[in-house]
C-alpha cells in the first residue's frame, strides 16, 4: 500500500513539473475551442516535429482523437476532488479520523484513477508511431515520457482552487 501511495505522489510531482498543457474534453463543461487548442498545443501536431518525423495525416488524426477522447479531468471530476477533500478536512478537524481514512482513500482512488488515464493515453498514443518514428521522437524529444501530457489531469492540478474552509465543528 505504501509503494502505491509513493508511486502516486512521485507521479503528482512529475505532473507538477511537466511543461505540457491542455484542457477539459467531453462530458460536461465540453468546449470545442478549448479542444482544439489542446489539440494544436499537443507535440504531435508541432510543424517541426510533424517534419522531423514524418508524421502522416492519418497518424496525426488518430493520435488527435486519442487525445480527446482521453482528456481529463472533465468538470465532475474536478468537482467531485473537491468535494472529497473539503469532507476530508472538515473531517481531520472534527477528530472523526476513521471518515477522513475514507476520505483519504477516495481521493487516492480519483487520483491514481486520473495518472492512469494520462498514462494510458501516452502507451496508445505512441503505439500509433512507427519503430523509426518512436526512435527519431526520443532524439528531439528525450524527456517526452518523463512527465505527464496534461497538467490540468492530475491529482495535484484537480485540487489547486480548493479554499480552506472554515472547520464545521457541530458534528
Amino acid at each position: 500500500m505504501r509503494a502505491s501511495r509513493s508511486a502516486l505522489v512521485s507521479l503528482i510531482a512529475l505532473a507538477a513539473s511537466a511543461g505540457f498543457s491542455v484542457c477539459l474534453a467531453h462530458g460536461e463543461g465540453y468546449d470545442e475551442k478549448k479542444n482544439q487548442k489542446a489539440v494544436s498545443n499537443i507535440w504531435w501536431n508541432n510543424p517541426r516535429l510533424v517534419e522531423q518525423l514524418a508524421l502522416t495525416a492519418e497518424q496525426r488524426g488518430k493520435m488527435d482523437h486519442l487525445l480527446i477522447d482521453n482528456l481529463n479531468p472533465r468538470e465532475s471530476d474536478q468537482n467531485e476532488m473537491r468535494s472529497l477533500w473539503n469532507e476530508f478536512s472538515a473531517a481531520m478537524s472534527n477528530g472523526q479520523y476513521e471518515s477522513a481514512d475514507i476520505f483519504r482513500q477516495r481521493i487516492v482512488d480519483q487520483g491514481s484513477d486520473a495518472v492512469d488515464s494520462q498514462l494510458s493515453l501516452m502507451i496508445a498514443t505512441v503505439k500509433v508511431l512507427s519503430d523509426k518514428q518512436r526512435e527519431q521522437l526520443l532524439k528531439e524529444r528525450p524527456r517526452i515520457f518523463s512527465a505527464l501530457w496534461i497538467r490540468e489531469a492530475t491529482p495535484g492540478a484537480m485540487l489547486k482552487n480548493t479554499r480552506r474552509q472554515k472547520p464545521d465543528r457541530s458534528e
